[in-house]
């Protein structure tokens, strides 16, 4: 994140200054290059980012079903991506009206809960994944801005980036606030991070990538510098094999490219495989091991062209076993109880996929009949039913997946009734 060496005053008053500022939207392809072995595509587009500070998606994580979730510092909103990608839209954003406190890192923790870090709030909150609204509040953290979830013991670890040299755990919030303890201390200006496999933290301070020992360990909180990368923002971490200790980090990098270092070698060699792109801030890695980074405007994936990933995926929690869909329900339900008139009997749904699939299409049947069927893209944008019956009913949803399996959910909606 753009804030290393500003006193926090006038760092307070310069985000205040890019949030006032025009919004732009870089527009075009970007011809991004990678060394051999490697290749980079657009996964998700279109963000507006802040002209006077070039920023745009800094926060993303992905659930348990490999939903992308990206947070747009510069229009204050949270978006969803099904397997696959798209464009920022009002199809993809999840969030109705822009989130205040300025919105940083997201993670997704075992539970499969959404949270978010406010850098301008100074908090991490959860958020509901359906509807982008703020549920309740997890902890105070000045300055909160990097946010990962410890596959150990499931709690989130905030960064500070300049406004301190902590970094701080939060237990404790399964049902209610949390507690937040100081971690690590006297490591100043942290920004992103990430855990290994193995538990390891992994975080970047001005530059520096340091290992710091996880809860699971023989020394948890004892920090050793690995390597020094200019410009490093973002991190993960390849699969630790079974010696012990990650083969090689990556990282994002502010100025538009990707760094991977090789730890097994003495001097540690690095050398990058993507060149080419905007601001990079955060990156995420998926179930199987890819790796994907925010630019200025667009999240971008990068991976091997000769085998597999092997980057140690940044959501912990098992997929769901079997495969379904889900039903968010936008529209106020009270609404839906006092407006009794054919043209006010209106409710919008969202549809998402639970576990690794991707949706063809989806029928809708309102008590019995179906009214509409959307296809493609449209499957997992709101979907607008009109006239809806008086009484109770059942609204039931049949999704069809692109390998032809289908599955069913059901919900009971009463409209017109105090």
């Amino acid at each position: 994140m753009l804030r290393r060496g500003i006193h926090t005053t006038a760092r307070r008053w310069l985000l205040l200054a890019c949030l006032l500022s025009a919004l732009a939207v870089p527009s075009g392809a970007v011809a991004y290059t990678t060394s051999s072995g490697f290749t980079a595509r657009d996964y998700a587009t279109g963000f507006s980012s802040l002209a006077c500070c070039n920023w745009g998606p800094i926060g993303l994580a992905f659930d348990q079903s490999d939903n992308l979730y990206v947070a747009n510092s510069a229009d204050g909103h949270i978006y969803r991506f099904a397997p696959g990608g798209g464009a920022a839209s009002d199809s993809t954003r999840v969030t109705r009206a822009p989130l205040g406190g300025g919105p940083s890192g997201l993670a997704v923790g075992r539970d499969g809960r959404l949270y978010l870090a406010r850098y301008g709030a100074g908090d991490v909150v959860e958020v509901a994944a359906g509807t982008g609204e703020i549920v309740r509040s997890v902890a105070k953290v000045p300055c909160a801005t990097g946010l990962v979830v410890d596959p150990a013991s499931g709690d989130l670890f905030v960064s500070q980036n300049q406004c301190g040299s902590t970094i701080w755990r939060i237990s404790g919030f399964a049902n209610g606030p949390g507690t937040a303890s100081a971690y690590v201390s006297n490591v100043y200006g942290v920004d992103g991070m990430s855990f290994g496999n193995d538990g390891t933290l992994y975080a970047v301070s001005n530059g520096q990538v340091s290992r710091i020992g996880g809860t699971a360990s023989g020394s948890p909180g004892a920090v050793t510098p690995i390597v020094y990368i200019r410009g490093a923002d973002g991190v993960a971490a390849g699969v630790a094999p079974a010696g012990g200790g990650p083969a090689f980090v990556v990282v994002n990098r502010n100025d538009g490219a990707v760094t991977r270092a090789d730890l097994t070698a003495n001097p540690i060699t690095k050398g990058d495989i993507f060149t080419g792109g905007s601001r990079g801030d955060f990156a995420a890695v998926d179930s199987s091991g890819c790796l994907y980074i925010t630019q200025t405007a667009s999240i971008v994936r990068v991976r091997p062209s000769d085998h597999a990933c092997d980057l140690s995926p940044s959501t912990t929690g098992p997929p769901p076993s079997q495969p379904g869909v889900v039903m968010d329900v936008l529209t106020p339900l009270r609404a839906l109880r006092t407006s009794c008139s054919a043209s006010a009997r209106r409710l919008v749904i969202r549809l998402r996929q639970r576990g690794r699939v991707r949706f063809r299409s989806a029928a809708i049947y309102v008590a019995g009949r179906r009214v509409t069927v959307v296809r493609g893209k449209r499957v997992t944008a709101p979907i607008v039913l009109r006239g809806l019956p008086r009484g109770t009913f059942t609204l039931k949803i049949v999704a069809t997946t692109t390998r032809g399996k289908r599955v069913t959910t059901r919900r009971r909606v009463s409209v017109c009734r105090g």
